[in-house]
């Protein structure tokens, strides 16, 4: 498969100048919004003070809300290509300052599966309970029980004893990672198996509304494929990945698999352009630090799903 992939060539000669060309105006263009709202950050680092570190980081956001919407003013992102340019270049924004220190980092928001679709799918469920399986967890059947019982919402009945040991937890959605680990944890009480925790979370779910939950295929991480395709190989997954990267998938047979394995990955909704980032700002000044993270919908020029660490 890593042949007929690399027999591909969408722009066999021409792509990486053109890539190149469009980086530098990127650049350029991420420089220039950047200088049209230093000088406000500047003023606004003058006047920081203990205490007002909060209000100085939401004076922050605005700014970066600000910049992202120029940058794609000026360079629009319109196909797979311009998106991998436009987020592999985050880390290339010039946002240093005296004691204010602003980094910014970006990536596809569309490359982790949604944990919260687990409730509406019996298909999806059964994928997960395989792939916990395969990481020798010891009562895969348990935890995905105690997920459906976290997105179930208020109900007289529920799979497992969750909400009698923790009434207060949310029970609409799995929130963010803070309240997937009380879920971990409440497993590991009540198993006694740690080996839950050894799964790559980080690297396979994401978190939010489930009506937002498409998946790019340009995007989809190692152990996201693991869970679509159990019985892959590890070559196979690298060179799907890879694949993505070197070439980029534009349709279903760009990805080279057979017709039983689109089946199986056929549940999780996948297309081929999503231009959704995930944005993260850390704002540090002296010991105080934020981390903001957000999806930007480029199209739409909208940030949602906030969430923060502070």
């Amino acid at each position: 498969m890593r042949e007929d992939l690399r027999k591909r060539r969408v722009y066999p000669s021409m792509r990486p100048a053109i890539a190149l060309m469009v980086t530098v105006f990127f650049i350029m263009a991420i420089t220039i919004a950047v200088g049209l709202s230093l000088s406000q950050l500047q003023k606004g680092n003058q006047q920081l003070q203990e205490g007002r570190f909060l209000v100085q980081g939401s004076a922050v956001m605005e700014d970066v809300l600000v910049l992202l919407k120029r940058a794609t003013e000026v360079m629009p992102v319109e196909d797979t290509m311009t998106l991998r340019i436009f987020l592999d270049s985050a880390a290339l924004i010039p946002f240093e300052m005296e004691d204010l220190r602003v980094k910014i980092a970006m990536g596809s928001a569309r490359g982790k599966f949604n944990i919260n679709l687990l409730a509406a799918s019996e298909v999806l469920q059964e994928s997960m309970k395989r792939y916990l399986i395969d990481f020798n967890i010891q009562d895969a059947s348990y935890f995905v029980d105690i997920l459906i019982d976290s997105m179930s919402g208020i109900s007289e009945v529920y799979r497992t004893e969750l909400y009698d040991e923790m009434p207060w937890m949310y029970r609409d959605r799995v929130m963010d990672s803070e309240h997937f680990t009380q879920l971990l944890d409440f497993y590991v009480l009540m198993r006694h198996d740690n080996g839950i925790k050894s799964v790559p979370w980080e690297e396979l779910i994401s978190f939010g509304d489930p009506k937002r939950a498409q998946l790019d295929a340009n995007y989809l991480t190692p152990a996201l494929w693991r869970l679509m395709l159990p019985d892959a190989s590890r070559d196979q997954i690298r060179a799907l990945v890879e694949g993505a990267y070197e070439v980029g998938y534009l349709n279903e047979a760009d990805l080279g698999l057979s017709d039983d394995e689109l089946a199986l990955i056929a549940p999780f909704d996948i297309i081929y352009f999503i231009p959704v980032a995930e944005v993260s700002v850390m704002i540090e000044e002296n010991n105080n630090t934020a981390e903001i993270i957000f999806q930007y919908d480029i199209a739409s020029k909208q940030a949602k799903e906030f969430s923060y660490d502070i």
